[in-house]
């Protein structure tokens, strides 16, 4: 791709990287990731194409509104403020460091840049941050089995620490296949939990 400029041209923001790892975002889009790599192999364009329409057609399901521009800083401040591990772990990183830690990755995402902080200002931490709550009230976690951003261990980690620390009534329900964002990429999963967790059920997982 980086040895012919007007088939990377085709790439949104001109980084298949970043592109790929969209794809995993959006299940249809996804099932299509080895037909477009030997598509692109070949030198040709039509599953680029069509792949581009998928993604459109998905972001185009979430509407349009005058605050999306915003939405992006806003993610910058709040991570950065409450849950960026990023500065303790890695101490002084730069873009630089990203695109040497990115270099041997198919699939990656914009996301490790708006988090490297420096940029936006944050709020001050409280006594709260980084610490499990003592008193949470009934809680239901949703998480994709197949989530590139969120780990599903990492869901299944925090919720068993949760229970342990006997904070209140924590449970998962597991959407097999799924992605990140649940609400958007398994709705059906999404309103089956959340209408057994309000009435009381027990957890169940699902499959997209």
């Amino acid at each position: 791709m980086q040895a012919d400029p007007a088939l990377l041209a085709q790439i949104p923001g001109k980084n298949l990287k970043n592109f790929l790892g969209g794809m995993l975002d959006v299940p249809a889009a996804r099932a299509r990731i080895p037909y477009l790599l030997q598509d692109l192999d070949r030198g040709g364009e039509t599953e680029l194409v069509s792949v581009r329409a998928t993604l459109a057609d998905a972001a185009a399901s979430l509407g349009s509104y005058p605050q999306s521009p915003l939405s992006i800083p806003l993610v910058s401040i709040i991570s950065n403020s409450e849950n960026n591990l990023q500065p303790s772990l890695r101490p002084g990183w730069t873009v630089a460091d990203i695109a040497r830690d990115e270099a041997d990755l198919l699939f990656t995402s914009p996301l490790p840049r708006i988090l490297l902080g420096g940029g936006l200002p944050t709020y001050p931490r409280d006594t709260y941050f980084g610490v499990l709550p003592e008193k949470m009230p009934p809680t239901l976690v949703l998480q994709g089995t197949l989530d590139p951003k969120t780990p599903y261990a990492g869901a299944q980690a925090q919720v068993r620490a949760l229970t342990q620390s006997k904070a209140g009534k924590v449970a998962l329900s597991s959407v097999q296949n799924a992605p990140h964002f649940i609400l958007w990429t398994a709705p059906a999963c999404f309103e089956q939990a959340s209408t057994r967790f309000i009435a009381g059920k027990p957890a169940q997982d699902c499959t997209l």
